[in-house]
């Protein structure tokens, strides 16, 4: 489990360990304190991302394969460690609410100077966003400056997202490892802009209305199978679901319904699994 932007274990998991636990008695849980609280705000997001693989490389418990459950920022930490390292090897990965393809906005109430989210929303070209020191700038995405500026100046998102020119095979073949790949969007959301990043979507380019979200099949990284998410679709190893609530904040039906079941490996055994909670 890993914790979301400006959040903890603790903070971030007050009652799904101990729910886990009610399902699986026996079940190995890590739930992760890595780069917390002010260190996921401003920490570089490659360096989060090697420091999970140093958390995860040092527990002897998840050698033989884990799955992931990760919130938010969390979540695009866990895909980079999947992509980039893939060991120990992720067999299910949960991400709920990432931004995966960017995000349009500061995320709010969290701890910034009045006024900065408004200079946020408004991403103009001018405001340097990208070298902000904070890790969110390194998945900043403004539709409105072009898709030549957005590969220019991100030096992470992109790279990842196997975007352009920065096309690595072994990211994309990493994610095909994965037994299934679980992708969940707030109906409600307000965090995160646009909410359909969570499912790896986002603004067309040159929308300066900030309003216009490519469809899935004319979405160019769908298309072209820049990280194998439609193989992993037409597998049947990628599925999407919303919930209600407020970003990370799903109810406790939901988390049984559809979360629990992605956290036993494999994926097939869950079907007629039968719920102890």
């Amino acid at each position: 489990m890993l914790h979301g932007f400006h959040s903890n274990a603790k903070k971030e998991f007050p009652w799904q360990e101990d729910y886990i636990r009610g399902a699986f008695p026996d079940v190995y849980i890590a739930n992760l304190d890595v780069d917390d609280d002010v260190a996921c705000m401003t920490k570089d997001m490659w360096k989060q991302a090697e420091d999970l693989y140093k958390a995860l490389i040092a527990d002897p418990k998840l050698q033989d394969g884990f799955n992931f459950l990760c919130h938010s920022q969390g979540a695009i930490t866990c895909r980079a460690f999947i992509e980039i390292f893939n060991k120990p090897q992720a067999h299910n990965f949960v991400s709920i609410n990432g931004p995966h393809n960017g995000l349009g906005n500061c995320p709010p109430d969290k701890g910034f100077p009045s006024g900065l989210t408004q200079m946020c929303d408004a991403a103009a070209k001018g405001v340097d966003i990208y070298d902000w020191p904070f890790a969110f700038a390194q998945y900043w995405r403004d539709p409105t400056t072009g898709q030549d500026e957005w590969l220019k100046r991100n030096k992470f998102l992109p790279v990842i997202n196997n975007e352009g020119s920065f096309q690595n095979e072994t990211y994309r073949q990493n994610m095909l490892t994965l037994n299934h790949y679980m992708l969940t969007v707030d109906t409600n959301e307000l965090d995160v802009q646009p909410r359909e990043t969570e499912y790896h979507l986002y603004w067309a380019w040159g929308d300066t209305t900030r309003s216009h979200v490519v469809p899935l099949d004319e979405d160019e990284g769908w298309q072209n199978d820049w990280l194998g998410l439609r193989t992993l679709k037409e597998t049947g190893r990628l599925s999407f679901h919303a919930f209600e609530g407020t970003h990370v904040h799903y109810n406790e039906t939901f988390f049984h319904d559809v979360i629990l079941p992605m956290l036993i490996t494999p994926v097939e055994e869950v079907r007629s699994f039968k719920f102890m909670v």
